[in-house]
């Protein structure tokens, strides 16, 4: 890896130190620090530095892919705009998931995490900085605790408060494995839309 024409690491909540400030370091290798493609902000960040990398355009599918994301978004959005959410997982998904939702018109009102690296705030001031002032921000705190939070708050969408079913999806022995659950948040016509997975159990039931 010391011979690479560049280093890629996504970081945002984690510590400084990693493998691609090491090989910068010692050896040289340019080191390029993105955050976590979650999003479309987020991921046309990671094709930009794709494009210069390889000196060659994004293939058209992928941009397609992108077009049918954002149509999606704007049909989306009627149902969607300022409805509350609680986030709560590892970091770094934390905060891009705070990104993908002001994309979408949804506003966190709680995020939260077990991690303690004491940057999570800092994170999310840096990746919403006109929403971050309306988000509290929990660090080190258990799935329990942000449960009973969630009562509270009562928000539209979340991981901590929202109905948990059993898995019932196709991979639920690959992906979620003996007693995992998904969770599932009606939404105003009856119809269910995916919140967070609950304790890292998928939503495809």
């Amino acid at each position: 890896m010391g011979g690479s024409r560049a280093t890629v690491e996504f970081v945002s909540a984690t510590a400084e130190d990693t493998a691609g400030t090491l090989l910068e370091s010692r050896f040289c290798v340019p080191r390029h620090a993105l955050e976590l493609p979650v999003g479309v902000a987020r991921t046309d960040q990671w094709f930009d530095l794709l494009e210069w990398l390889a000196d060659r355009a994004t293939p058209e599918a992928h941009a397609a892919e992108r077009e049918r994301l954002i149509e999606a978004f704007l049909d989306a959005h009627r149902a969607v705009a300022d409805k509350r959410a609680i986030v709560c997982g590892e970091e770094d998904l934390v905060v891009g998931l705070v990104s993908l939702l002001a994309e979408m018109g949804i506003a966190p009102v709680l995020c939260a995490s077990a991690g303690t690296s004491g940057r999570l705030r800092r994170a999310i001031d840096d990746a919403e900085p006109e929403m971050a002032p309306r988000i509290a921000v929990l660090e080190g705190r258990d799935f329990e605790e942000v449960e009973e939070l969630a009562a509270r708050l009562r928000p539209d969408v979340s991981s901590a408060a929202a109905r948990r079913t059993p898995c019932r999806g196709p991979w639920a022995c690959r992906w979620c494995g003996p007693g995992w659950t998904s969770t599932r948040t009606p939404s105003r016509k009856g119809s269910s839309i995916s919140a967070m997975p609950a304790r890292g159990g998928c939503s495809s039931g």
